[in-house]
């Protein structure tokens, strides 16, 4: 009796459809099977044809989750002067539980008026694993349920923090994946706050947050999730650490029953949008210190994977005459963070802060490049140097050890003649020794020419030269005594030490950030060199002026124009300060490099 009777219920409802059908043919419901397994996904389907889509509401469909979509699609055609159009909306959705059921009739508004499409007849059965009579059970409590739905859970919406691993070596990257879970098909993300990260260094996926949904599997629920943001935590400190979760700004929409079951049936109730901030866990790690047995002494921190090359631009310079040592590190790990080796050179040596730079890849198999360091050397004496090895220490999390890179030795020919009385000093600058104490020497014995010594002539002769050498003696001490006096000559003996002294002050005023004053140091720096060395005024002269000078001076024309070049970009850069740090930082080693040619001609 009740099958009979629900049989002519489904009968009367697919005659009112028909009579729908009579009036909005032109917007039609299907569904891709109409018999499914309960958690089997189907396509629900909406056609319009030749109308203008304004909205589209969907029916109330209690025993089923739409869990794709929607997948829109247009098409239009005119053909011999016949217009024509098509839109296609669809939908993804799962059975709850075994039954027949039937879709309400979506409502389409265009140009004003209200469109009702077809109802949809869909058998579920019951899945052959069982799923489907445990999913009945949640199927009767969403059927039974009389209160409509008026705000969403608080597992219906939250974000997940993972990590790649629970525990690692600091320096060692560890991949921190944030995603949305959510059930609803609609979910639009505002806004995303993400942490402060205190003692760890960030090195954020490029593309990896695409905020693109896709279907995911979570403690036995199936959801719609979105990747907002792949990076690598590189902690810098032992201890344990908690890496802070995201926090989001979404907005979802869900379907609010209005629990009339005709009006829902029809397609009753509204749609409710809902806006909401969405947070989830913190992620826990834990930091292990670096083991102490077999700790080299030059270790500085650097974890990972890494190679060493080192090289110069030239073995045979010049005194004076500046050279470039290139120290380039490849591998995988903590690349940003590799700081600079020390190197072991003569005092001969004058070296300069090393310029760095790198090329770092960031993907989901790491962090992966180079990192190079690029030292100025200045050679202040003649002689052939064998340079001791540089050394790199590192530790690999992978083996948990220490390893050592060791390069090989260099070999440097330094020509020409040691600038009188200067050498390099360790503490900075050149020092000049002229000024100095001079060194007793040992080991003299005076000779036993006056044993037995009788007045003659030897005598007279021997006072003669002694008078002469009394006389030379006197005229090279005033000689020396003027040279000592003399303020010009004086400059032109310290020119090159006091211009390395301004450029290293300039090279504190580049790293403090303070580039129009980085530039005024330069300029002042080359200008009072210039003055000095070669007794030339040119504080009011032009750039061309100045170059012409020069050549006055006996300078060669290359070195200057290239005063020239160098005191016009300061004048520039002075009132206009701009460029990238290391632009400055290669603006800084030209002119250096100048200094140099200039005490090499």
């Amino acid at each position: 009796m009740k099958t009979g009777l629900k049989n002519i219920f489904l009968s009367g409802l697919l005659f009112i459809s028909t009579l729908f059908l009579a009036y909005s043919q032109d917007f039609t419901a299907s569904v891709s099977k109409k018999t499914v397994a309960a958690g089997e996904r189907f396509r629900l389907t909406y056609t319009i044809r030749n109308k203008n889509v304004e909205r589209l509401s969907l029916p109330q469909m209690p025993d089923f989750r739409i869990v794709g979509g929607p997948y829109q699609s247009s098409q239009t055609q005119i053909v011999n002067g016949a217009y024509s159009s098509q839109s296609v909306f669809a939908y993804d959705l799962v059975a709850s539980a075994p039954g027949e059921y039937i879709i309400g009739g979506a409502v389409l508004k265009s140009n004003g008026q209200s469109f009702t499409s077809n109802v949809v007849q869909v058998q579920v059965t019951q899945s052959a694993n069982g799923a489907g009579q445990q999913s009945n059970n949640g199927g009767n409590q969403s059927t039974n349920q009389t209160e409509p739905k008026t705000s969403t859970g608080k597992n219906d919406l939250f974000v997940v923090t993972s990590l790649s691993k629970n525990s690692a070596y600091p320096g060692e990257p560890v991949l921190v994946t944030y995603k949305l879970y959510s059930i609803y098909p609609q979910v639009n993300i505002e806004d995303i706050k993400y942490p402060d990260y205190k003692g760890a260094w960030i090195n954020e996926i490029n593309g990896s947050g695409d905020k693109a949904f896709s279907r995911e599997n979570y403690n036995g629920k199936s959801y719609n999730v979105a990747v907002l943001q792949r990076s690598f935590f590189t902690p810098q400190h032992a201890g344990n650490v908690d890496v802070n979760p995201v926090t989001a700004k979404v907005l979802v929409q869900y379907q609010e029953r209005s629990g009339n079951f005709w009006e829902d049936f029809f397609g009753g109730g509204r749609t409710r949008q809902e806006r909401k901030n969405v947070s989830g866990n913190a992620g826990k790690l834990k930091v292990k210190a670096y083991p102490e047995s077999g700790k080299p002494a030059d270790f500085n921190g650097a974890t990972g994977s890494f190679t060493m090359e080192v090289g110069l631009d030239k073995t045979e310079t010049a005194v004076n005459d500046a050279l470039t040592l290139t120290l380039k590190i490849s591998g995988s790990g903590n690349m940003s963070m590799l700081q600079a080796p020390k190197l072991n050179l003569p005092n001969t040596f004058e070296v300069f802060d090393p310029k760095s730079s790198e090329k770092i890849s960031v993907g989901t198999d790491g962090i992966n490049g180079s990192k190079s360091f690029e030292y100025l050397i200045i050679p202040r004496a003649p002689g052939n140097y064998v340079l001791s090895p540089l050394r790199f220490a590192y530790f690999n999390p992978k083996t948990e050890q220490y390893s050592v890179l060791t390069s090989d030795t260099l070999k440097i020919k330094v020509t020409g003649n040691a600038a009188a009385g200067l050498v390099y000093n360790s503490a900075g600058g050149t020092e000049n020794l002229s000024d100095d104490i001079r060194y007793i020497k040992t080991g003299f014995k005076p000779d036993s020419f006056f044993d037995g010594f009788f007045p003659g002539i030897l005598f007279i002769l021997l006072y003669i030269l002694f008078l002469a050498a009394t006389v030379l003696l006197w005229m090279y001490r005033t000689k020396i005594w003027d040279l000592r006096n003399d303020t010009d000559r004086k400059k032109i003996r310290m020119a090159d030490s006091v211009a390395i002294k301004r450029f290293k002050t300039a090279a504190g005023l580049l790293e403090a950030g303070n580039r129009g004053a980085f530039y005024e140091e330069c300029y002042n720096a080359i200008n009072q060199y210039l003055q000095d060395r070669l007794g030339a005024e040119l504080s009011a002269l032009s750039g061309q002026k100045v170059k012409n000078e020069l050549i006055n001076k006996n300078v060669k024309e290359s070195l200057a124009e290239e005063a020239k070049q160098l005191l016009e970009a300061c004048e520039m850069a002075r009132f206009a300060p701009q460029g990238a740090a290391t632009e400055l930082s290669d603006f800084h080693s030209r002119c250096i490099r100048f200094i140099s040619n200039m005490e090499a001609r």
